[in-house]
């Protein structure tokens, strides 16, 4: 099995860290995307940009360590996602390429508009990446800025794997069936998925104190912990992550 998450920034990915770790101590091929580096983090306060934007590259090589997953940065700018085309392009040759299973992101009505975005290209994606004509050109989001833009000195960037035309290899379309799963939603009547993580919530926790060392959150690795235990205890395991499905998950028989 292949599951591939696709978050905005570093730390998005928390939420789905112990359910991504399960799979990876089963053999299972996963892999982070982040579509920017998150270099505006208001946490950050005056710190250049780029010097953000290698911080939180590390945070995310740290863990995808932890997790055993591979992992890309994108390179679009922070707070610059649309959900649009360009991007969903983009997104859509990652899953060509790699040929995910399942597919893990926000939900699509986040309050921060790159969470927001991130669900759209990546609800697009998985469409066009079925079509052989959009995932054999390589996409080439126009007029990018970098994170170097972003902070007022002149450079000029795009994301990582594009040549200066858009060019490279044909990749085969992708046209398995892809699951994907976002995080949950109350308000949203979708059908509810429990994964149950009580053998890797120790990596669940070590992912969470890693962010919460750094950016020194109030919410506590207890706090934490106990809200995995809630949603184990409604899900009738000791701990679980919770998400939606975009649609409905068949069953070719009922579980015992």
């Amino acid at each position: 099995m292949r599951l591939m998450a696709i978050f905005p920034h570093p730390d998005d990915e928390i939420g789905v860290s112990g359910t991504l770790a399960k799979h990876a101590r089963r053999g299972d091929a996963v892999k982070l995307v982040w579509l920017t580096r998150g270099e505006l983090a208001s946490q950050f306060g005056d710190t250049p940009p780029e010097e953000v934007a290698q911080i939180r590259e590390g945070h995310g090589r740290a863990v995808a360590q932890i997790l055993g997953a591979e992992y890309e940065f994108l390179g679009y700018p922070d707070a610059g996602l649309t959900g649009g085309r360009e991007e969903a392009l983009m997104l859509a040759q990652k899953i060509a390429a790699w040929k995910p299973d399942v597919v893990f992101t926000w939900d699509p009505y986040d309050v921060h508009p790159d969470h927001r975005a991130a669900y759209w290209a990546t609800l697009s994606a998985l469409k066009f990446c079925r079509i052989p004509k959009l995932v054999g050109v390589r996409a080439q989001p126009p007029a990018l800025a970098s994170v170097a833009e972003v902070a007022g000195t002149r450079a000029s960037s795009r994301p990582e794997g594009l040549g200066e035309n858009g060019g490279g290899v044909a990749l085969e379309a992708h046209r398995s069936p892809v699951r994907l799963l976002h995080y949950y939603r109350s308000d949203l009547p979708r059908p509810a998925i429990y994964v149950d993580i009580s053998e890797t919530i120790e990596v669940a926790e070590e992912v969470f104190r890693l962010y919460q060392a750094f950016y020194r959150w109030e919410y506590s690795p207890e706090a934490f912990r106990a809200s995995r235990a809630r949603l184990g205890q409604e899900a009738g395991v000791k701990f679980a992550e919770r998400f939606q499905s975009e649609g409905p998950l068949p069953l070719g028989y009922l579980p015992g």
